[in-house]
Parts: structure tokens; C-alpha cells; sequence
């Protein structure tokens, strides 16, 4: 007898369902389940169960068994909310550890823009005080596994841990996964783009390049000069 403990974070599952290992990718199908005085036909969310799978696979603390039908979002780079609970807010740039579930990560947390609770709007920030509301990039080491927060509370909430003090900074909510501009690194992968001056400015000032505003080279031309370029494109 093999199995796999854990509690059902959304949905349902049956024998026979096809699941997949994240992030090993393994899949397998749900031979049987089996809770602490029963095997059971079916489990919801909220769920304690043991998963008995047709086949041996490698699954570790805080890896999730998602249904191959309803994969969760997988990557490196992801965007939240989250709100800043110790005097020393968050720090642009800082590493913390990440905890989502049983799952413990590392990852760089760059602030975007701060909640102004009186007038509602976001403001564009580099830090968060204590308190403070703000929206943020998350840039992980590894794959990271979440579900938008809206989608599923269990696996789209988390809390930021600092190294150094241990002490929990930030409590905060997954709101989508951000595009891969990894890219943009290489030569190979690089992308040019001929724009007017204003259009381009109004571009690098969005929330996907200012954070790696570094990373990109800006050439300025005239309105008329990229007229022509796109003139040729288009001939």
C-alpha cells in the first residue's frame, strides 16, 4: 500500500480521474481513496484523504495532485496583492520565503504600486510601508503553482516570510501570472520595436516593463522616421 496524504484544496475527485504531479509533471490515474476509517467513492474540497494512484510516482512535501482537466497556473514570474504587517514594510528587491499550503519558496517581491484608502486609487510606489496595500511582482527561483485568488482561496493565498527574523511580513493573494520576458536576455530572443517617441514612453511606464526598464534599450526616432519603417514593413 502506497499512498499519498493531503486535503482536497478545490473541486472533486473520483477513482479513475487522470491527475498530474506538479511541478514533476508525472501522471498518473486515482486508483482509490481512502480515508482514516473508509474508502470512499468520491472527495470534495475540504476533504483529509489518502490518494492510492495506479502507479509508483515521486511526489514531495508541498507538490499539489491537480486533475488533468483543471491545471493550476505554473511559472517563474507571478502578480499580487498583498498587504505589509511589520514596521520594516517590504523592501524592493528583498528575497523572502514564500508560503502557499505545505509549499515553501524563495522569491523576489518588487512593489508596483500602492492602495491610496482615500481616494481608491493606485499610485505608483517602489516600496510598501506597514500597513500599506499594494500590488507587486513575484519572481521565484523555481516554478511556482498557483490558482488565481478569485479561483480558489486554498491555492492562490500566501504569506511572506522574512530570512533573516523569521517573523511573517505580508499576507497576500495571487492575482494572475505574469508573461515570461525572459527572452528579452537573449539575442536570439529579442524583439525590436520602431515606435514614436510618446507611444514608446507610454509603453516602457506600464506595470509588464517598468520593473525591467534596465533590461530594455530605448532608441528614440521621430513620428515621421517610424512612418517609414512601418511603410516598408508593410511594402
Amino acid at each position: 500500500f502506497r499512498g499519498y496524504q493531503g486535503t482536497v484544496a478545490g473541486g472533486a475527485v473520483k477513482p479513475g480521474d487522470g491527475v498530474v504531479i506538479l511541478p514533476s509533471g508525472q501522471i498518473a490515474n486515482v486508483k482509490q481513496i481512502v480515508t482514516f476509517d473508509l474508502v470512499r467513492n468520491a472527495a470534495v474540497a475540504g476533504d483529509a484523504i489518502t490518494l492510492v494512484l495506479d502507479r509508483q510516482v515521486d511526489v514531495s512535501r508541498g507538490d499539489m495532485i491537480v486533475s488533468l482537466d483543471s491545471q493550476p497556473q505554473t511559472g517563474l514570474s507571478f502578480d499580487a496583492h498583498l498587504v505589509a504587517l511589520q514596521p520594516d514594510g517590504i523592501q524592493p528587491g528583498k528575497r523572502y520565503w514564500l508560503k502557499s499550503g505545505a509549499r515553501r519558496q524563495r522569491v523576489q517581491v518588487n512593489p508596483a504600486s500602492q492602495l491610496d484608502l482615500k481616494s481608491g486609487k493606485w499610485n505608483a510606489t517602489d516600496g510598501l510601508a506597514m500597513n500599506a496595500i499594494g500590488k507587486v511582482h513575484l519572481a521565484f527561483d523555481e516554478a511556482a503553482i498557483f490558482d488565481p485568488y478569485e479561483q480558489n482561496r486554498s491555492t492562490g493565498a500566501f504569506i511572506l516570510i522574512d530570512p533573516d527574523t523569521n517573523n511573517t511580513v505580508a499576507g497576500g493573494m495571487v492575482t494572475a501570472k505574469r508573461a515570461d520576458l525572459s527572452g528579452l536576455n537573449a539575442n536570439e530572443g529579442r524583439v525590436i520595436l520602431s515606435l514614436p517617441a510618446d507611444l514608446a514612453e507610454q509603453i516602457m511606464a506600464t506595470e509588464l516593463l517598468a520593473s525591467r526598464r534596465d533590461e530594455v534599450e530605448t532608441r528614440r526616432v521621430t513620428n515621421a522616421v517610424a512612418r517609414d519603417i512601418f511603410d516598408g514593413m508593410d511594402g
